[in-house]
C-alpha cells in the first residue's frame, strides 16, 4: 500500500509540473457554517426534488472527503413524480472572465447494481440564472453508473453536442472512465472503473485554448474527460454545479449526489488546453505483454516509471509507435508522455 500511494503521488507532482502556476481564490464554500444557501441562486426543474445545502454527514451516509468536514450539499431528483428533473447551484456575485477553474468534490450515490439516469451537471459561461436547464453556457454531465455510450455528455448553450472528437479520454462510449483516475470498483484494473460510490475531484477549466473538464478520485490525479475548443472563448458568467435526470424512470432513495469543497479560482491556467486540443495520446493494451502501441499527434518522449518511482525506459514516439515491454517485470508502471511543446500526461498501466 505504500509503494502504490507513493506511485500516485508521483503520478500527481508529475501533472503538477506541466506549468499551474499560483491561482487567486474568488470563492470557496464548504458547507460547514450551515449558511450556504445565501450565498447560492438556486434553479430547479420538476416537482419531487430535495436539496440541503447543510446537511450533515452521518452513519448512513459516506465518510466526508477530508477530515475536517461535517456538512455538505446534498441533492436529490425526480424522487416521485417521474419527470425530467433539475436542481442547480449558482455561487452568488461570482461572474468571471478571462481564464478561470471551479473545482469541487462530488460522491454520485447508486446502489451499484443497476442503471442510474441521475446526471453531475456542471459547467461555465452562464447568464441564464433563472431556466433549469440553463438555455447558455458550456457543460458537461455524467451519470455515476457509466453504464452505457451516453452516459457522457457535453452541452453548449442547452444543446447536447455529440461530436466524439470532444472526448479527449477516448470517447463518448462507456470506457471512458479509466482505472488511471478513479478506483477500480470490479477488482480488475484492466477494465474501465465508475465514477460512483467514490469521492471524486470534479473540475472545469477555463483556458487560453478552450474549457476542459477534468474528472479523478480524490486519491488519484485527474484526467481531462472532455472539452469545447477554443472557438468558443470567450466564457464569460456564472458557473453551474448541479444534478440533472432528463428522464422519466423515478430515482430510489438510494440514488443522490454529495457536492463538497467548492472552488473558484483565477490564474495558472495559461496553456494547460494545448496538450488535450492538440496531442491527444491513445495507448493500447492494458494489460500489455509484449509491446505497448501508442499513437501521438505531436513528437513526444515516452519514459516507463516502475512502482518505486525509477524510470526503466526511454523511447521518442512519433505518430504511431510500438514500445518493447516483455523485458520488463510484471506489475503496475506509469506511462509519463511529454510532448514537443513541453505538456505531460501521464497514464497507469499493468505489465502482465
Amino acid at each position: 500500500m505504500k509503494k502504490f500511494t507513493f506511485l500516485m503521488s508521483f503520478v500527481f507532482a508529475i501533472m503538477l509540473s506541466s506549468g499551474i502556476i499560483a491561482q487567486t481564490v474568488l470563492f470557496s464554500e464548504d458547507f460547514e457554517d450551515q449558511k450556504a444557501a445565501s450565498r447560492f441562486t438556486k434553479i430547479e426543474l420538476g416537482s419531487s426534488n430535495l436539496a440541503d445545502l447543510a446537511f450533515p454527514y452521518g452513519a448512513n451516509t459516506p465518510a466526508p472527503p477530508a477530515k475536517d468536514n461535517n456538512y455538505c450539499l446534498r441533492i436529490a431528483v425526480n424522487t416521485t413524480d417521474g419527470e425530467a428533473s433539475m436542481v442547480g447551484f449558482f455561487p452568488k456575485g461570482i461572474k468571471l472572465t478571462g481564464t478561470y477553474t471551479l473545482t469541487f468534490n462530488a460522491w454520485l450515490n447508486w446502489k451499484g447494481d443497476g442503471a442510474t439516469t441521475e446526471f453531475l451537471y456542471y459547467g461555465v459561461g452562464h447568464n441564464d440564472t433563472v431556466s433549469a436547464p440553463p438555455a447558455d453556457g458550456y457543460d458537461f454531465a455524467f451519470t455515476g453508473d457509466n453504464g452505457s455510450s451516453r452516459d457522457r455528455r457535453l452541452y453548449k448553450d442547452g444543446t447536447e453536442v455529440k461530436d466524439l472528437s470532444l472526448y479527449t479520454a477516448g470517447t463518448q462510449n462507456q470506457d471512458i472512465f479509466y482505472n488511471d483516475c478513479l478506483k477500480d470498483n470490479d477488482g480488475d484494473e484492466s477494465t474501465p472503473a465508475v465514477p460512483g460510490n467514490q469521492w471524486l475531484n470534479v473540475t472545469a477549466q477555463v483556458t487560453d485554448t478552450g474549457v476542459l473538464y477534468k474528472v479523478g478520485n480524490i486519491a488519484m490525479h485527474d484526467t481531462v474527460f472532455a472539452y469545447f475548443k477554443k472557438d468558443v472563448l470567450p466564457v464569460d458568467g456564472h458557473v453551474l454545479i448541479g444534478y440533472y435526470d432528463m428522464f422519466s424512470s423515478v430515482g430510489d432513495e438510494s440514488v443522490y449526489v454529495l457536492i463538497d469543497n467548492i472552488k473558484i479560482t483565477t490564474g495558472g491556467t495559461t496553456g494547460i488546453g494545448k496538450f488535450k486540443s492538440e496531442n491527444v495520446v491513445s495507448m493500447y493494451p492494458n494489460p500489455a505483454k509484449d509491446n505497448l502501441h501508442i499513437t501521438v499527434k505531436l513528437p513526444s518522449i515516452l519514459e516507463l516509471y516502475n512502482i518505486e518511482g525509477r524510470l526503466v525506459k526511454r523511447q521518442k514516439v512519433e505518430k504511431t509507435s510500438t514500445v518493447n515491454v516483455s523485458d520488463l517485470i510484471k506489475g503496475l508502471y506509469i506511462v509519463k508522455v511529454t510532448d514537443n511543446k513541453g505538456f505531460i500526461q501521464a497514464r497507469k498501466i499493468v505489465i502482465k
